[in-house]
């Protein structure tokens, strides 16, 4: 919903890093799957992953080895996860 500019976000960072920041201060996260990937996350996004933590607590730890393809919103929903903050799909 960022491109209606009613998001807030920091200006001197991209936006995915202030999604992405945004996420531990969530109750809970609702995904929308659907058709579209989306944007692939930028990697200064990366720095702010546990992705050790990720991979003891992953079922398909084995997508986490490509971190660098990960859209934005898988990234969202890994710091959700990693945050231990419930996660809500619908499709």
């Amino acid at each position: 919903m960022s491109d209606y500019a009613d998001i807030l976000y920091d200006p001197r960072s991209h936006t995915h890093d202030s999604c992405i920041k945004e996420v531990p201060n969530c109750d809970m996260v609702v995904l929308i799957i659907g058709s579209r990937f989306g944007g692939t996350g930028v990697p200064s996004v990366l720095e702010n992953f546990d992705f050790e933590h990720l991979k003891s607590i992953s079922s398909k730890a084995d997508l986490l080895e490509f971190k660098d393809k990960l859209s934005i919103t898988q990234l969202e929903i890994l710091k959700a996860a990693e945050q231990s903050i419930p996660v809500y799909s619908l499709s």
